[in-house]
Order: structure tokens, then C-alpha cells, then sequence
């Protein structure tokens, strides 16, 4: 009778996992030392991934490996939490020929990480700790709103121009321009119809709105940089 590979030992054998990860479901692939077991679509969820793993193969060791991306470091963590060997990779180190970079198919992408993974042929990049992570979320956070608040200022001098509407002398000094008497002269500009200043104080609501987050923001990572963690990383 044919024994079913789940009812082997795995004990001291690796078992190769490549993950091609989407937003609503991953690809997986399975390889043994020599042969491969089975690739299929998967739940984004690691204990299911894993309750698979070691139902199929109990006792082995699981090493698994993904392309860093916009799903950034969770699974990671996650999978390494649940004891797997695992690592982030450099979507330019997995060796393609120029047809597959041009032909991409989450099948074999999914395989072609989970083959290279079992040839030793994959380096994780290095995965910064979650304070580091969400430190550096904040500082591009603000990058963000800085730039957002840059075109919601650059709309503002558009409608001006569009309208002709022209800067009181005083203003045409960079000094000047968005302080508290600039965003009040822009809160008293009248327009013949209500729509016109209806238009200007949207844009003027967005970049107050915006201000105010900056200010929340720049505080907050102010408060960061004196903290011992943020010096050390």
C-alpha cells in the first residue's frame, strides 16, 4: 500500500515555501529537497498557511521566502512568530530570464522563489524592527502632507491668476506669503457670485486643514527624536 506523504516523518527536513503575495490571497508553492509538492492560491492567513505545512509534512522544518513589496514586513513577522524560517527578498535578486520578467504569472513566480529559496541562491534584506518601521512612517507621513499642502497652496495661486486677482504689494515677499494676515486677506476676497468664493474657500479650508496636521505631525516626530530608541536606530 502507498504510504500518503502525510503520514511520513519529516523530522530534520526542509520544506521550501515561496509566497507571491497579493492583497486578497497569496500563491504558494512547496517544494521538498527534491521534488515539488503542490502550488495553490491561499487564505492571507499564516496559522492556516502553517496548520497546511504541518499537516502535510510534521516534523520538518519550514523556510519560506517573499518579494518585499507593498505588503511590507507583517508576514514576516507573523511567519517567524509561528517558527518559520523566513526572509524578505529583493524581487531583483530572484534570477529570471527576460521573457518571464516580461510574461509575469504569480504561478511561477510563486515557484520560481520557492526553487531559488532551495538552491541557497536567496539573501533576506534586512527587516527593520516595528519601532524603526513606524518611526520612519511618520517622517513619511510628513513628507506626504508637506507635499500635499504645497499643491493645495499652488491651486490657491492658480485660481488668483485665473481670476485675475492680483497680491497686494505687501504680500510679494516670501516672508509673507501664508502667514496669518495673507490666509486672512484670502478669507476676505469677495467674488461677484457665491460659487467663486465658494471655490476659494475650499481650497483655503484644505490647506488650514493641512497646516494644522503639519504642525501635529512635525511635534510629534520633535518628541520622537529625543527619545534614546530613535538616537539608536
Amino acid at each position: 500500500m502507498r504510504e500518503k506523504i502525510s503520514e511520513k516523518s519529516f523530522a530534520d527536513q526542509s520544506i521550501y515555501v515561496g509566497i507571491d503575495v497579493h492583497l486578497k490571497s497569496w500563491k504558494v508553492s512547496v517544494m521538498t529537497e527534491n521534488l515539488t509538492f503542490k502550488t495553490f492560491a491561499a487564505p492571507t492567513d499564516t496559522e492556516k498557511l502553517l496548520n497546511y505545512l504541518t499537516r502535510n509534512f510534521p516534523g520538518a522544518m519550514f523556510q519560506s521566502a517573499y518579494e518585499a513589496g507593498f505588503s511590507g514586513f507583517w508576514l514576516h513577522r507573523e511567519l517567524v512568530k509561528l517558527g518559520v524560517n523566513s526572509i524578505v527578498v529583493n524581487p531583483g535578486d530572484i534570477p529570471t530570464t527576460d521573457k518571464e520578467g516580461k510574461q509575469k504569472e504569480d504561478v511561477r513566480d510563486s515557484l520560481k522563489i520557492a526553487q531559488t529559496l532551495r538552491a541557497g541562491q536567496l539573501k533576506g534584506i534586512f527587516v527593520p524592527s516595528e519601532k524603526v518601521q513606524h518611526d520612519r512612517l511618520l517622517l513619511r507621513t510628513r513628507e506626504t502632507i508637506v507635499k500635499d499642502l504645497r499643491r493645495s497652496k499652488h491651486r490657491i495661486k492658480s485660481l488668483l491668476y485665473f481670476e485675475g486677482i492680483p497680491y497686494p504689494d505687501r504680500f510679494y515677499s516670501n516672508a509673507t506669503h501664508w502667514s496669518k494676515i495673507f490666509i486672512n486677506w484670502l478669507d476676505n476676497i469677495s467674488f461677484s457670485h457665491e460659487s467663486g468664493k465658494g471655490a476659494l474657500n475650499a481650497h483655503l479650508e484644505m490647506v488650514k486643514h493641512q497646516q494644522g496636521l503639519l504642525l501635529k505631525v512635525t511635534r510629534q516626530i520633535r518628541e520622537l527624536s529625543k527619545s534614546p530608541e530613535s538616537a539608536n536606530s
